[in-house]
């Protein structure tokens, strides 16, 4: 099994997935060098990760995203 193929299992696997998280996560892997690598490892790490989480990660981690906090809290 090649890494896309196992990318693609485990964003199926996750439980709380759905189409649109798989499409965009291998989307992500088609364009971005590393991409597919990096989740792998971080979802081997964390088997319970919800797609929050993984998005999280990427938003975070990969994309250099961070939270915005709001002033108001």
């Amino acid at each position: 099994m090649d890494k896309t193929e196992i990318l693609k299992t485990l964003l199926e696997n996750v439980s709380d997935s759905y189409e649109d998280f798989v499409v965009g996560g291998m989307r992500s892997a088609e364009k971005r060098e590393g991409y597919a690598e990096k989740i792998i490892e971080y979802i081997l790490s964390h088997p319970k990760a919800t797609t929050s989480d993984i998005i999280q990660y990427e938003t975070e981690e990969i994309l250099g995203i961070k939270p915005v906090r709001n002033n108001m809290e």
